[in-house]
């Protein structure tokens, strides 16, 4: 992988003007920073995985970390297969969001009578239903129903049409933020 081809401009004063593109836009470089406060996050609370809430807190960081680095590359992405690894890459992450969220909150409530083996396993169970749904969605479509790609803003995007699924990780998701 050399430097990508510069492109020139010659200004009026016959001065050339080079610059070469840039690979990723501003959002990519606010998704990163983000990415890499997570990251560190996940790291310095697993430090203190005694605490109430701390395993959950860590673990919730790593899957934010996971997102939020999946979604800087893939809206720097330029193509429709970069794109859409990169979005399935970023579900690894957010898909288990909501449960470890809730997880951590109840954890750290000291509500022990919602965070018992059955319940962590029913809150997973949503979470895996939903990656599965997504990495397996060009049978189905109950995730997405279609999938585009678009060159028409300031950088590409995928354009997602939402299946049912979507809407139920939705609500459980905002279900979730509510309860909290």
């Amino acid at each position: 992988m050399g430097i990508p081809d510069k492109e020139c401009t010659i200004f009026s004063t016959g001065m050339p003007v080079c610059t070469y593109p840039v690979p990723m836009n501003a959002f990519s470089y606010l998704l990163l920073f983000n990415s890499a406060i997570t990251g560190f996050l996940f790291f310095y609370s697993f430090r203190f995985r005694r605490t109430p809430g701390s395993r959950s807190f860590s673990l919730l960081m790593l899957a934010m970390t996971i997102y939020s680095f999946g979604y800087a590359f893939e809206i720097s992405g330029d193509n429709y297969d970069e794109q859409r690894a990169w979005l399935a890459f970023e579900y690894i992450g957010i898909s288990f969001i909501p449960a470890l969220w809730l997880i951590f909150i109840l954890r750290y409530l000291r509500l022990q009578e919602f965070t018992t083996t059955r319940w962590i396993i029913l809150y997973l169970c949503i979470s895996l239903m939903t990656l599965f749904l997504h990495f397996t969605n060009e049978f189905h479509h109950l995730f997405y129903k279609k999938i585009e790609f678009s060159t028409a803003g300031p950088f590409p995007v995928l354009l997602l049409t939402k299946g049912p699924w979507y809407w139920i990780h939705m609500i459980w998701f905002n279900l979730v933020v509510l309860i909290s």
